[in-house]
């Protein structure tokens, strides 16, 4: 459920500790993409300009959680779930933010993030805008009631997006 949640997700808040507000956690709405639609990796890639708040605090503090959730489809609404309720699943990736300095990996993240994100493609180069990535340490997903888990990265890593897709709504039982 979290790559089908981060791969399936446009957008998604990435918290940091604001190096404008003294180490206060800030969030902020940011688009991204972990590959195009069908090749998702789980590395969530972000193109983000030289005066991005994400910037200005992970040079003071590169810890950085990503939040994404079902809540983004139309799923939740059409089973009449409220966006906080367990099974309108959510998703907390906690890691670190780095650019990407490889240059395969960099026109992976180009083309993960264009396809997905066309407008990208035509803003202003002037802002000095970067590709970057969210390290991944720790997955943290809630999915049904009774807490969250932590999802070993391993498993994470090992996952297709498509292994679930939770947008075919239930059928009865026979």
């Amino acid at each position: 459920m979290a790559r089908y949640l981060i791969h399936s997700a446009d957008w998604g808040v990435f918290a940091t500790a604001s190096a404008k507000f003294n180490g206060t956690p800030f969030g902020t709405v940011e688009s991204f993409a972990d590959g195009p639609v069908n090749e998702s990796t789980g590395v969530p890639y972000l193109y983000l300009a030289d005066v991005s708040t994400i910037i200005e605090d992970t040079t003071a503090n590169p810890a950085v959680t990503l939040t994404a959730s079902l809540a983004q489809s139309q799923w939740c609404a059409r089973m009449k779930l409220d966006p906080q309720s367990p099974l309108c699943a959510r998703v907390a990736l906690v890691g670190k933010m780095s650019p990407v300095n490889d240059s395969s990996e960099r026109t992976f993240a180009q083309k993960a993030l264009f396809s997905r994100h066309p407008v990208m493609a035509s803003w202003p180069a002037s802002h000095g805008w970067r590709f970057y990535r969210l390290n991944i340490a720790t997955v943290w997903l809630i999915d049904f009631f009774g807490g969250a888990a932590i999802v070993p990265l391993s498993d994470y890593y090992k996952a297709r997006h498509t292994d679930y897709s939770p947008l075919q709504p239930p059928t009865a039982p026979p």
